[in-house]
């Protein structure tokens, strides 16, 4: 099972980290997985934003993981090339698919 949300440039990020953990219960509670991860793709580490303090519990879980693309600068590897076109903006993305051919 897979989620996606995306939170553009405009996006407020407690807004984005209310609506992601609330869906993450939200499925947890219906579907009673047991073991469960979840991801948050950034582009760099300066794009995520601190979120508020209601969130700490799930930032310290080892259930959350964020990635960050900078962190992956060999371009020609084609998984993070798929990464980096989820996480760019929507300007970028023709250019980021182009870089996958």
């Amino acid at each position: 099972m897979q989620e996606v949300e995306q939170c553009r440039s405009n996006c407020r990020e407690y807004i984005f980290y209310g609506r992601f953990f609330s869906e993450i219960v939200l499925y947890l509670y219906r579907i009673k997985p047991g073991r469960w991860l979840a991801l948050v793709i950034y582009p760099k580490r300066k794009t995520e934003k601190p979120a508020g303090e209601e969130f700490e519990i799930f930032f310290n879980s080892p259930q959350l993981m964020r990635l960050y693309l900078e962190d992956y600068q060999d371009g020609n590897d084609a998984n993070y090339g798929i990464l980096r076109v989820i996480a760019c903006r929507d300007s970028d993305t023709a250019q980021q698919v182009r870089k996958l051919e």
